[in-house]
């Protein structure tokens, strides 16, 4: 039989998949009920769904590790409109989905049709869209972080995924659509010191080193919690310096938050 190559519409779909994983765990497996509803509504079979969410991966240059090694050229162009246009790309891969009889929830989880749910598409509303691509490029990006990281605040080590949070250096607010999704855009931090840098208490310098503001008052706490890292070099993400934070983000973050907000 001809190889069958994979189609955008099809890439899509697994992209979507990739983006939503299912958590606790961190990727699809053969036998998932999703993998197999797509892999027979597109005529492939579920390791060839799965071996398309790794290339996916691969191919995806905020993460510093790697996935499978055999990534086609469809799969760098969807990526590539994904991180450039994240809302675009997403709300077609849900549309997508969606022909197939598979939603994405409010929580960005992939949804296969149960016994008792009808199996057929719903007409997307634009306020679930919007709702729903937020979270999963949310998930995205945290999701990201945790791994870049290995699981640890670059600040104190912290090792809690409770207790972390993926930390926009450039604000969401400030950001473009494609910026929010950046890892060179972000850092891991837990919940204390991520409500510090965003508050304008902490910030780094051009080196990653900590830089705690003249505001924040010297107390014994205070030196305990946030002067005792001061000028400690953050944990940078592995060997990929293409993964580590950027400097103009960090520029922006100096000049336009540190020590405005506090």
């Amino acid at each position: 039989m001809p190889r069958r190559n994979w189609t955008r519409r099809e890439t899509l779909m697994a992209l979507a998949f990739y983006l939503c994983p299912p958590l606790p765990r961190k990727n699809w497996d053969d036998n998932d009920a999703e993998v197999r509803l797509l892999a027979e509504r597109i005529g492939r079979s579920e390791s060839a769904v799965c071996l398309k969410i790794g290339n996916l991966k691969a191919c995806d240059p905020n993460r510093s590790g790697n996935g499978f090694a055999h990534a086609a050229a469809m799969d760098a162009q969807v990526m590539a409109e994904y991180l450039a246009e994240p809302d675009e790309a997403m709300s077609e891969a849900m549309w997508e989905l969606e022909q197939t009889g598979i939603q994405i929830s409010y929580d960005g989880r992939i949804e296969a049709p149960s016994p008792s749910r009808p199996n057929r598409p719903q007409q997307l509303g634009l306020e679930r869209v919007e709702q729903v691509r937020t979270r999963v490029n949310q998930n995205y990006f945290r999701s990201v972080l945790l791994s870049n990281y290995d699981g640890t605040c670059c600040i104190t080590g912290i090792d809690i995924p409770a207790l972390l949070t993926a930390s926009h250096i450039k604000p969401w607010s400030a950001a473009t659509p494609s910026e929010r999704l950046m890892s060179s855009n972000g850092l891991l931090l837990n919940a204390l010191h991520d409500r510090g840098f965003d508050r304008g208490l902490i910030t780094l310098d051009d080196r990653y080193r900590v830089v705690v503001s003249s505001r924040a008052p010297h107390t014994p706490t205070n030196d305990q919690w946030l002067y005792a890292f001061d000028g400690r070099k953050i944990a940078l993400p592995g060997k990929d310096k293409s993964t580590w934070p950027s400097l103009d983000f960090i520029h922006y973050h100096n000049d336009c938050v540190f020590e405005q907000c506090a």
